[in-house]
């Protein structure tokens, strides 16, 4: 089986001109901090909504000294 890369094949290589090429770096290097950005914002929402998921299913509970309780035995 040969593997194939698929994707979309960027100019920035293919260029002769190195001129144009430093230049379209320098683009790509640009725009990166930007989809940084964008990633981080991703990032918090998806964290934000997976926190609620787990928030709604826990039940809260409160305690009061001289609260019975039950004590799981640990193995020593």
């Amino acid at each position: 089986m040969i593997l194939v890369e698929i994707g979309e094949p960027t100019i920035c290589p293919q260029l002769q001109d190195l001129k144009m090429n430093d230049e379209c770096l320098k683009i790509k290097l640009d725009l990166l901090e930007e989809l940084r950005d964008k990633a981080r914002i991703r990032e918090k929402a998806i964290k934000r909504t997976e926190a609620r998921r787990y928030n709604a299913k826990v039940r809260p509970r409160a305690f009061n000294k001289n609260d019975l309780v039950w004590r799981m035995k640990t193995e020593a």
